[in-house]
């Protein structure tokens, strides 16, 4: 039988190219040069995010950082914080003391460091935005998005792995990520999020799901995360 596990990761935000980030008519027509976010009337420059990108460790807990994924980070992570911001303003939600300092050990950099402290706000903020978010149950449309990496992978058809796919998503705390996937991309449109392409396909990421193929034992991580739209001309 298909073997399949979520897990949370609240500090891996930007995973990019698996998963549901393919969510078809996402883009917007908003462009200018030089942004890299918009988050309804705030504009985040591409020199903002280099700037922040510029203090990233070159190593971190799960070894080297390269150039693109801490630049992915940065502006996800800022996408958090603007929403958060946001949400906390509109709706009264006091927002949670960030673990600044724990977040600056765990890389071990300075107190200080921008781009640990986006990271803290990212791990603090996250939980506000999808608290309360009712579950959600797996639809067609959400199996194949999912199972679309494994299919191209190994050109085996869909039903090879829907029973096992089917089956993770009547638990619970799997019904509960989907819910606050929704919760999430309800907000990203809500509040205008788009992103600069050149970062490629973002997300704020809420699971990570390990597919093992039955026949092969080959295992494939697929990402549960809210699409973070981009900007077109």
């Amino acid at each position: 039988m298909t073997a399949l596990t979520v897990r949370r990761i609240a500090a891996k935000a930007a995973i990019a190219g698996v998963g549901l980030l393919a969510v078809a008519g996402l883009s917007a027509c908003r462009v200018e040069t030089g942004a890299a976010l918009f988050v309804q009337d705030e504009r985040v420059t591409e020199q903002q995010v280099d700037d922040i990108v510029e203090s990233a460790p070159e190593i971190g807990p799960d070894g080297p950082i390269e150039l693109a994924t801490a630049r992915r980070n940065v502006v996800t992570w800022l996408a958090t914080s603007e929403l958060a911001e946001r949400v906390s303003a509109e709706t009264g939600t006091a927002l949670p003391t960030p673990d600044y300092a724990g977040e600056a050990a765990l890389l071990k950099v300075d107190g200080d460091n921008e781009y640990a402290r986006l990271q803290a706000q990212h791990k603090a903020y996250l939980p506000v935005l999808v608290s309360g978010a009712a579950p959600a149950e797996l639809t067609d449309e959400m199996s194949a998005e999912i199972l679309a990496p494994v299919t191209e992978a190994t050109g085996k058809p869909t039903s090879d792995y829907q029973p096992g796919l089917a089956q993770v998503f009547t638990e619970p705390a799997a019904q509960a990520a989907l819910g606050q996937r929704q919760a999430l991309a309800d907000l990203v449109a809500e509040y205008d999020v788009l992103a600069n392409p050149r970062y490629g396909d973002l997300g704020i990421g809420l699971g990570v799901m390990t597919l093992v193929d039955p026949s092969t034992q080959q295992q494939f991580q697929l990402a549960l995360v809210a699409p973070i739209p981009t900007t077109t001309s």
